[in-house]
């Protein structure tokens, strides 16, 4: 949620505000607590992990914060365009290991709200892993998302390595896990959104998933932080 602050409706609401709806960028930036977001992310003690909804200016500071917690290889991808404030919506992926970027072609996107956060393909050579990080469009948005699907499935499906694909699916696995019928969900279906009060109670659901190819799960929970949605996190081993 950009760093900003989900815990409480009022907050959640300026937040989304200040990203979608004005042309101010400094107006969004001051909603953020990039510090907060990445302690949630180091209370898990990650070696590998993705990030959704980073705000276009916003690399630098992230990219400190992850270099202190010893996740020194990183890498951004882009997402949709802001309306108002023509900000890109970037996502992450940081790892103790060295990474990769493959490019991939075009990410079908929206440049709205909802549009499709972003997508990053790396290869993590020390491993041997394909990792993807994914943000898809709002299910709303029916013929993007199942674009967005298509393209995702495709590149997956190139892949003759191991792979772990992450990310904001913004549905349950149950509406698009037969796209990719040669991976296994590795989060087991934990829900993570929303935890904001108010919205909290009409819908809680799955929509934050992990799934891969080679591994199977050790362990698995959730870590709540300032975020709207809840952290999941996966141990893993291989199979």
């Amino acid at each position: 949620m950009f760093g900003m602050d989900g815990r409480r409706l009022w907050s959640s609401l300026k937040g989304h505000y200040a990203v979608h709806f004005q042309d101010e960028p400094s107006i969004a930036y001051s909603q953020t607590n990039l510090c907060e977001t990445i302690k949630t992310i180091t209370s898990a003690e990650p070696e590998i992990v993705g990030i959704s909804e980073i705000l276009e200016g916003q690399e630098g500071e992230i990219s400190e914060y992850l270099k202190q917690e010893k996740l020194k290889h990183y890498c951004f991808g882009s997402g949709h365009r802001t309306k108002y404030s023509n900000l890109t919506i970037k996502i992450a992926l940081a790892s103790r290991y060295p990474l990769t970027v493959c490019n991939d072609g075009e990410y079908p996107l929206h440049n709205e709200m909802g549009g499709g956060g972003g997508y990053l393909h790396c290869f993590v050579p020390d491993l041997n892993i394909d990792l993807f990080c994914v943000h898809l469009a709002l299910p709303a948005k029916r013929e993007l998302y199942q674009q967005q699907l298509r393209f995702l499935s495709e590149q997956v499906g190139k892949c003759a390595n191991d792979v772990i694909l992450m990310g904001d699916f913004n549905y349950s696995a149950g509406h698009f896990l037969k796209n990719f019928s040669s991976l296994t969900l590795l989060s087991q279906q934990l829900k993570t959104c929303s935890m904001t009060p108010g919205l909290h109670q009409l819908k809680f659901e799955a929509i934050d998933h992990i799934l891969g190819r080679g591994f199977g799960t050790i362990d698995l929970g959730t870590i709540c932080g300032r975020s709207d949605h809840r952290l999941i996190w996966v141990k893993l081993k291989e199979t």
